[in-house]
């Protein structure tokens, strides 16, 4: 098991200089189109509710670009806020090999530039709401929330469940990168995200591969009754993603500062409908299809202590991905390996 670890970590070590790219490899030049969309349709959470149409034309444009922005304000908190700090605990905490100490170096400079990446893209597309000093203006962390995340990476080997959080949304990178192709492909979304998505894909294809390493190293090593009580963490905090209403509520709050026909009654008919995602099979469909999160579902399913997992979705079991489908695995080994 440890020379299989130690020989994967080293074919990684060696993408990860062999593929290296820059910030600057980006194109920053063109300017971007605020007529069109800043993320495909089928990731705006609001679309799948009853009274979406009583948006205007213009409401739901700006909720899509508002969406948009609150992705890339996601990947720089969860990259910078929560995976890099937890990386460089485990670097002081656990006794680790050179392979992994090495992967866990490319790891941590390859989120700080998505983060620059993130951010340059933030700034570009409204530089009044954007700076390095505010980098995020709708995804925001309570005072508690905020010192809860420092707890939680100052100690990782405790709360172990931040590997589960990175293996679930790195893989879920991929997903995302695929609809912005689509979408771009459609001419339905601004060429600048699509960019920037496209390039955060070309490394997280190797970090979800490195993350599966973590879980390895870290989690699998825990004590079992440390692992439950970190698998009904990530359940928890996972399970907000299946009924979203902070974020998509907070956009609506923004949204009304800028447009003077979106009545309170509007508002609050949306925002009671929220709920009502974590039973709407489309949106599932959309967010936590097994094409999108296949190999995450399949790690999920070989831990019973994550047995909770299963009662969010409407469309997958457990035993779906105990290692019998086919199609999961082959979609898998063909974009890892």
């Amino acid at each position: 098991m440890e020379s299989r670890l130690i020989s994967k970590l080293e074919k990684l070590n060696k993408q990860s200089v062999d593929r290296a790219f820059t910030v600057e490899a980006l194109d920053w030049s063109k300017p971007i189109d605020k007529k069109l969309k800043w993320t495909p349709d089928e990731m705006v959470t609001i679309s799948y509710l009853p009274s979406y149409d009583l948006l205007t034309e213009a409401q739901k444009l700006r909720f899509n670009q508002l969406i948009g922005l609150s992705i890339c304000e996601q990947f720089i908190w969860f990259e910078n806020v929560l995976l890099n700090p937890a990386l460089r605990s485990c670097k002081r905490i656990y006794k680790l090999n050179p392979q992994m100490t090495e992967a866990i170096d490319h790891f941590m400079e390859e989120e700080d530039k998505h983060g620059e990446i993130f951010l340059r893209m933030l700034m570009k597309a409204e530089p009044e709401n954007y700076s390095k000093e505010n980098p995020l203006r709708i995804f925001k962390l309570s005072p508690v929330q905020n010192f809860i995340m420092k707890v939680v990476t100052t100690f990782p080997n405790i709360f172990l469940w931040w590997i589960w959080i990175a293996l679930f949304f790195e893989e879920r990178t991929l997903d995302i990168s695929k609809k912005y192709n689509k979408a771009l492909k459609a001419g339905d979304v601004d060429w600048n995200f699509w960019q920037c998505h496209y390039y955060h894909m070309l490394d997280e294809v190797r970090h979800q591969q490195i993350d599966e390493c973590f879980l390895a190293s870290f989690y699998d090593k825990a004590n079992p009754i440390l692992r439950k009580i970190n698998a009904s963490v990530f359940v928890k905090f996972i399970s907000s993603y299946f009924g979203p209403k902070r974020l998509a509520g907070r956009i609506l709050e923004l949204m009304q500062e800028e447009f003077s026909d979106l009545s309170q009654e509007t508002v609050n008919q949306l925002k009671s409908e929220f709920e009502s995602l974590r039973t709407n099979v489309e949106f599932q469909r959309s967010a936590f299809s097994r094409q999108g999160l296949g190999r995450t579902y399949e790690l999920l399913a070989k831990y019973n202590e994550m047995d909770g997992f299963w009662d969010l979705l409407l469309e997958e079991s457990k035993e779906d991905h105990l290692g019998k489908n086919r199609y999961v695995r082959g979609t898998h080994s063909t974009i890892l390996n």
